[in-house]
């Protein structure tokens, strides 16, 4: 029997909403949000506003997303004025898999290479 696959293709949208919502209640302390996407782990679904805009099929489709929900993100602490304020971190927790390129480095998820294990990393805080 082959398993169904539940439509996860409002994941994205809808935790980039949550962590929005977060980020713009209104509070005097410092915050903290973990904020980890679900994608671009397979099976891939990008959502309607996203599916067939990239030239990079699917896998493209989805990484715009995230690029939206990112951008999303910073508005929102643009919106509340604590940007220059908040240590904002994106990485990736492995190498990639069958997409995506290692670069120059050998091996790929679940391999114990370096291709495996190092991962992009950016960090924005502005002050």
């Amino acid at each position: 029997l082959e398993a169904e696959i539940a439509d996860q293709s409002q994941l994205t949208r809808l935790y980039t909403e949550e962590a929005v919502r977060f980020i713009e209640e209104p509070r005097d302390e410092p915050f903290f949000l973990y904020f980890a996407h679900t994608f671009p782990h397979q099976p891939l679904f990008a959502s309607e506003a996203f599916h067939g805009r990239s030239d990079a099929g699917l896998y493209g489709d989805v990484v715009a997303e995230i690029d939206w929900s990112v951008g999303a993100v910073l508005d929102a602490l643009d919106r509340r004025g604590v940007a220059d304020d908040t240590l904002v971190v994106f990485t990736s927790d492995n190498g990639p898999w069958y997409y995506g390129s290692p670069g120059g480095l050998r091996g790929r998820k679940g391999q114990s290479f370096e291709g495996g294990h190092r991962v992009p990393m950016l960090a924005r805080w502005p002050q």
